[in-house]
């Protein structure tokens, strides 16, 4: 049995929806209704068939390292639904691989061809593509989100006003009623493809969005790629003023929110913030380092590394201290549908998605049944906080020349030609 609050809590009275699972076998299931029934308990059947079993996760083999573990659990734990569990047991959910599901729920291509465009950013070196300028448009207008107004049906981030109180809001995903206007999540993920210029387009909502510092923080590996690009696109007239607080630059002093708002990009890794989190009990905000400052933006390059939101790297990107959160990542689902989960708490959505316990009642579990409505549910989401373009789709257009393809023979000598006749 599962509970939700659905309305707001009164002084009295707290209306609550229930959720009642029962078993799968038809005539253990009448049973139990006609024993409900009985009670005076009615159910509102919602006529779904119960889940198949997922099959038993398989754990890839140990490498040998010559010696063995001797504490062993006896216990064993049972396997998370994943992307193969959900596609075995809905009928409408069967996607051909893992990035299928972006592309299935997200906008379709005709809609995304049509999307506004914002114009050329001026301090902006490099010229942006159709599709790029459509991609800023878009995080643009992500970064200011209004709520409905009063008599409007419109529904935005899942919240519309409430039918029976037009000055309340109401979720449409969990149900939850509230008389004060709810927060709305300034950001979103840009999943689109390795390639289509992701760094440049958030380059440019640097440029034209809100004025302030912006915090990205990206694996060690690609972190000095954002200082080089923004050196390279930008015109010299108006160069931004980048810090890299990583290394020596980190421990060179106490830095304060004062010092990093005297620069308009901070660049530093997921190991830095997950070190300072996890070193300090001190409460957000703190007096310095990363989580002293209210950052304008806060970009997480490789997102998809917080998908597990207990990971340290995730729990530290999602307490940072930010007016607008992005995502950037080529695969915002890696393994399972709670990969979503983790970007949907880390962007600070409301309503109750943000939540794991009601993400798995909402959305998980009644995907996994097939429930028609978490399949509009899932597609909501994603068309609303996610915007994925591929290089195959035919609007998208790199201006890159004609493939030319060389072919070169070469002999072997005698020994490589020996080799290569053994092998083959």
């Amino acid at each position: 049995m599962e509970g939700i609050i659905s309305g707001e809590k009164g002084f009295y009275d707290c209306p609550v929806h229930l959720k009642l699972f029962g078993p799968g076998e038809p005539i253990a299931r009448a049973e139990l209704e006609s024993r409900l029934k009985a009670d005076k308990l009615p159910l509102k059947t919602r006529a779904l068939s119960a889940p198949k079993k997922p099959k038993q996760a398989v754990a890839p083999p140990k490498r040998t390292q010559g010696y063995s573990n001797s504490q062993t659990s006896s216990s064993q734990q049972e396997p998370e639904l994943s992307i193969a569990d959900l596609t075995a047991s809905a009928e409408r959910f069967r996607p051909r691989d893992i990035q299928e599901i972006v592309e299935r729920w997200g906008a379709g291509e005709d809609a995304l061809s049509k999307m506004p465009m914002a114009d050329q950013p001026e301090n902006l070196q490099a010229t942006l593509l159709p599709y790029q300028r459509q991609g800023l448009a878009w995080m643009l207008d992500k970064e200011n989100p209004v709520l409905p107004a009063v008599g409007s049906t419109d529904i935005c981030q899942l919240w519309k006003r409430d039918p029976k109180r037009p000055q309340a809001f109401l979720n449409v995903a969990s149900g939850y009623s509230t008389a004060q206007a709810p927060q709305l999540a300034r950001g979103g993920i840009l999943a689109d493809d390795m390639g289509l210029g992701k760094t440049l387009q958030l380059i440019s909502v640097i440029l034209e969005g809100s004025p302030g510092t912006t915090l990205i923080l990206a694996p060690l590996s690609v972190m000095s790629n954002w200082a080089q690009q923004m050196e390279r696109h930008v015109k010299k007239e108006h160069s931004l003023k980048v810090l890299t607080y990583h290394g020596p630059t980190k421990h060179s002093k106490a830095w304060t929110h004062k010092e990093f708002s005297e620069f308009d990009v901070v660049i530093s890794t997921y190991g830095t913030v997950g070190t300072e989190f996890s070193a300090s009990t001190e409460k957000i905000p703190r007096k310095n380092g990363l989580f002293s400052m209210n950052w304008t933006r806060l970009i997480l390059d490789e997102g998809h590394q917080i998908r597990n939101a207990a990971t340290r790297a995730a729990m530290s990107a999602t307490a940072l201290l930010a007016k607008n959160r992005w995502v950037l990542t080529g695969t915002p689902i890696v393994n399972s549908i709670k990969d979503l989960h983790s970007m949907l708490k880390f962007l600070a959505i409301t309503g109750g998605l943000e939540t794991k316990e009601l993400f798995n009642s909402i959305l998980a579990r009644p995907l996994a049944a097939g429930d028609p409505d978490a399949d509009i549910l899932l597609q909501s989401i994603m068309r609303t906080f996610c915007l994925r373009r591929k290089k195959d789709m035919k609007f998208i257009d790199l201006k890159l020349p004609e493939l030319s393809e060389y072919v070169h023979r070469i002999n072997f000598r005698q020994d490589e030609k020996e080799k290569y006749d053994a092998l083959v």
